[in-house]
């Protein structure tokens, strides 16, 4: 009886060890080879078109990225939406984009038409490191973000 509860302590310990080690991972030994160059978010936007900046807000409610994503909460970014390009121009948000002139992080994103002042609809983008970004932004209030191609350096 002794040898028979001690077994099932062990096997009770192993098993939580591995449930503990593999919380959203791919493999056995926990890494994530197969995605680890992907990335998904998603949340809700609300454009301001009325003031005086033309903004955006995002609020991030999901965000699943090894990197060079944005992170959970409010990023609110001053924009300029033509009929095929929307640009970003903030000091905030800092996970795609080059610094432009003025030392603020400019991000263009591309669609294949819309309206000139109207965000809604799918926009991609490419990272300096070659990453893909999708964004889309539903006339619902609903912000889907994905990336595949993620280069993290090991400072990340």
């Amino acid at each position: 009886m002794r040898k028979a509860k001690r077994f099932n302590l062990v096997l009770l310990y192993f098993f939580m060890a591995i449930f503990l080690m593999m919380p959203g991972c791919s493999d056995f030994w926990g890494s994530d080879s197969d995605n680890d160059d992907k990335g998904n978010a998603s949340g809700l936007w609300d454009y301001h078109s009325e003031t005086d900046m033309n903004a955006i807000t995002l609020e991030w409610r999901d965000v699943d990225f090894p990197c060079n994503g944005p992170i959970l909460g409010n990023e609110t970014v001053k924009v300029t939406i033509t009929e095929t390009t929307m640009t970003w121009e903030d000091d905030v948000i800092r996970w795609l984009g080059e610094s432009g002139a003025d030392g603020a992080i400019l991000i263009t994103w591309t669609r294949e038409s819309g309206a000139a002042g109207d965000p809604v609809g799918t926009w991609t983008a490419t990272g300096e490191d070659g990453s893909t970004y999708e964004l889309e932004l539903g006339e619902d209030g609903v912000v889907f973000l994905s990336a595949d191609n993620i280069s993290c350096s090991s400072d990340e």
